[in-house]
């Protein structure tokens, strides 16, 4: 149905953005890439787009190759949080740790609007780095409401884990109980 949507309205950048992540769910990644592709080309500010396309890419190439699509990317979509924390996520898979921490801190950084999953991603893109007084921070800017609350109090719990805080791990685990 989407692929008819798309015949009849080929500059519907709804429609293609549907249809790229229909098809990079189904791992046709190419088709995905086409789709996502053409919304950027007609609106390079578009941030989805831009992620989806940098996904669909990372999934493709290697981090570095992926990392030089992602630096134009974030030009073009003003600095948005979620591309800056995928670019955090990708800087720590080329091994560019510095980098990486960088652009996490950017995408919180005071008058930035990020979203609960944001704030995971670079909660998660911390743990990774081995900050985890950095990721317990932001978890705990997350609300405890809402869809992501769960996955916030998963990793919050990793988190105090990996840091080796046994007391603060059994007080929050009792709380969450």
């Amino acid at each position: 149905l989407l692929e008819e949507v798309v015949s009849a309205q080929p500059n519907n950048p709804d429609a293609l953005l549907l249809l790229g992540f229909v098809n990079l769910q189904q791992g046709n990644l190419d088709q995905a890439e086409m789709h996502f592709q053409s919304v950027v080309v007609r609106d390079p500010g578009n941030a989805r787009a831009q992620r989806l396309l940098a996904e669909v890419r990372a999934r493709q190439e290697s981090p570095a190759k992926t990392m030089a699509s992602l630096k134009s990317a974030l030009a073009q979509t003003s600095n948005d949080p979620t591309m800056l924390a995928m670019a955090g996520r990708v800087s720590l898979a080329s091994g560019d740790r510095d980098q990486a921490l960088a652009y996490l801190a950017e995408a919180t950084r005071p008058g930035k609007e990020v979203t609960p999953q944001v704030l995971l991603e670079v909660a998660n893109g911390y743990l990774v780095a081995g900050e985890t007084d950095k990721a317990l921070e932001v978890l705990r800017a997350i609300p405890d409401t809402g869809a992501a609350s769960y996955q916030r109090d998963t990793m919050l719990l990793l988190t105090l884990q990996r840091k080796g805080d046994e007391a603060q791990l059994l007080q929050q685990s009792q709380a969450m109980l």
